[in-house]
């Protein structure tokens, strides 16, 4: 039987609600619901708690799918691919961060220059951070904690992120037309 349709005839025998069954694998009800249609698969923990939870045995679970096996597989290498970039991305801003300090230090009569060259070098590793960090947010749950409001706020603030730098683009480009044309 396939995993999904396995988990949600279980559940129905013991007469649990997939609000129940949330709450005791810590997940939202709509987590449990994507399960058993079959939209997304639950991490290997979890699997473990629903054959606990539900009496299942994890040969049932496994065997009885072979497309979760292969997702699974897939999720694994995932993991191993986004633990590759974390480490990189963290090693990466601790060696700036650590470069940085070693010029302010050793060279700060030239700091000004430094700084400006620095943070143009700074921001494209950041920006590739929040990107990360923006693709690995469970967006689903997060929006069910925070109310509009906070969303909103942080929207708006991210905008403001946003368009800095390209405010200073465009006044980088209207005091180059401007200065072109005095001489």
């Amino acid at each position: 039987m396939i995993f999904h349709n396995l988990i949600k005839e279980k559940r129905q025998k013991m007469s649990l609600t997939q609000m129940e069954l949330a709450n005791k694998l810590l997940v939202s009800n709509k987590t449990i619901s994507n399960w058993e249609t079959g939209k997304t698969l639950p991490d290997i923990e979890n699997i473990i708690l629903i054959s606990k939870y539900l009496n299942i045995s994890l040969d049932d679970l496994f065997l009885g799918d072979e497309t979760m096996v292969g997702k699974l597989r897939e999720n694994q290498q995932e993991r191993k691919f986004y633990r590759i970039v974390t480490i990189s991305l963290i090693s990466a801003i601790i060696v700036g961060t650590i470069g940085y300090l070693f010029l302010k230090l050793f060279y700060s009569s030239n700091m000004i220059l430094i700084e400006s060259n620095l943070s143009g070098y700074l921001s494209i590793p950041m920006f590739i951070l929040i990107i990360y960090i923006l693709t690995k947010i469970n967006w689903h749950s997060l929006i069910s904690i925070l109310n509009k409001k906070i969303i909103i706020a942080i929207g708006f603030l991210l905008f403001l992120y946003a368009i800095m730098p390209v405010m200073d683009i465009v006044d980088g480009l209207i005091r180059g037309f401007v200065g072109s044309g005095v001489n």
